[in-house]
């Protein structure tokens, strides 16, 4: 065959020429547009900066950005789209960070160009939004709010509806459970049979308050209903008190 030169060849740059081409035993490689290596490999200028980064057997593939099949980031056998695992140790598996205030993790559905679900950070408060608006806001305080940006207590559920919530079980029994943290006491709040409003104290009374902390009636431990009065009338066998509001009172 025969070999052409277009160029300038120097000695030091060529180990070996034959028909087919130049092959070369330097180590580094300086092309300063393309470099092709058979059909895999196709980069332009300036399209791969990688220092001692990427060691890949058919594993990385990308066409304009976009990966086919199924990637692990230490993971070599992923069976979801993005599978992420951490080596032992390691209680962060992964991190998103953004420069803007808020940083965001955005689930799209397919069918659509709506935005389905968004998780993402305030500074130290966590924001599920649904659709355009958020909707659930976690304090740094360990407070959540339903429609609520700020909440105050525990669990802040606000709404344009009548009714703020709906607590459903399929027992025929349905309870709601508020326990005190220094003993294994409660007190539970629910439907009976579903046709029965249920209020039980495990231990203490049950009392009812008007204004701020004005008590107007209770039930105290013993079973008694004192209204307008927080003491029994005329000994402890009296099961119900009424104290009117000049004290003169009417003791059954």
């Amino acid at each position: 065959g025969s070999v052409s030169i277009a160029g300038t060849m120097t000695y030091e740059d060529v180990t070996n020429v034959d028909a087919v081409g130049i092959i070369t035993g330097r180590s580094l490689i300086n092309a300063q547009k393309q470099v092709h290596v058979g059909t895999g490999v196709s980069v332009k200028a300036g399209g791969i900066n990688v220092t001692a980064g990427i060691t890949t057997v058919q594993a990385f593939q990308a066409t304009t950005g976009t990966f086919s099949g199924h990637l692990g980031v230490g993971d070599n056998n992923p069976d979801t789209r993005l599978s992420v695992t951490a080596a032992s140790g390691t209680d962060v598996v992964g991190k998103f960070t953004s420069t803007d205030a808020n940083a965001w993790i955005q689930f799209r559905d397919n069918s659509t160009t709506d935005t389905a679900v968004m998780v993402g950070a305030s500074g130290d408060n966590l924001l599920l939004r649904a659709g355009s608006n958020t909707r659930v806001y976690i304090t740094s305080a360990g407070r959540i709010g339903i429609g609520d940006n700020s909440p105050d207590t525990a669990l802040h559920v606000k709404s344009a509806d009548n009714v703020l919530a709906t607590f459903e079980s399929t027992d025929a029994d349905s309870l709601i459970e508020f326990k005190d943290n220094g003993t294994s006491d409660s007190i539970l709040l629910g439907a009976l049979g579903g046709d029965d409003l249920m209020l039980r104290c495990d231990a203490g009374d049950i009392r009812f308050y008007l204004g701020n902390n004005n008590e107007k009636a209770r039930i105290d431990s013993n079973g008694r209903l004192l209204l307008g009065t927080t003491t029994e009338g005329h000994g402890n066998a009296d099961d119900l008190t009424i104290a009117t509001s000049a004290n003169t009172g009417i003791t059954i």
